[in-house]
């Protein structure tokens, strides 16, 4: 029932009313790592990267892109006049720099990577 309703929304055009509404306000995606289409890994935490290029191909179309920083002084400097929309990472998976970086220069979309630095040259796991 949801894809019906998602796509019924979609053909109204309902996010165009949705962007309207919040353009003063900052999108901000959060990803952790990807996974390749083809990896039979599947784990809450890796978006496939063809669901990822889908996702940022539509954030190019409807919004304006900015680093994290620069939208955030923009914001405090008097607010967002379009619709902006930042995308991050957090924790420095292998696949921000493998599978992301490439989609996301392709693009021209920046991005903001959050690196869990107190794990380095130590043996302890993440989680």
């Amino acid at each position: 029932m949801k894809p019906i309703l998602r796509a019924a929304a979609r053909r109204l055009g309902a996010h165009h009313a949705w962007r309207r509404r919040n353009r003063g306000r900052l999108l901000v995606c959060c990803y952790h790592g990807l996974r390749a289409d083809e990896d039979s890994t599947r784990h809450w935490l890796l978006l496939p990267a063809s669901q990822f290029l889908a996702q940022m191909d539509y954030l190019r179309q409807f919004y304006r892109c900015l680093p994290l920083d620069d939208a955030l002084a923009e914001m405090n400097g008097g607010g967002l006049a379009v619709p902006t929309a930042c995308v991050t990472f957090d924790d420095g998976y292998l696949s921000n720099r493998t599978i992301a970086q490439p989609i996301l220069a392709r693009l021209g979309i920046p991005a903001t990577v959050y690196v869990a630095t107190g794990f380095i040259s130590r043996d302890a796991s993440l989680w």
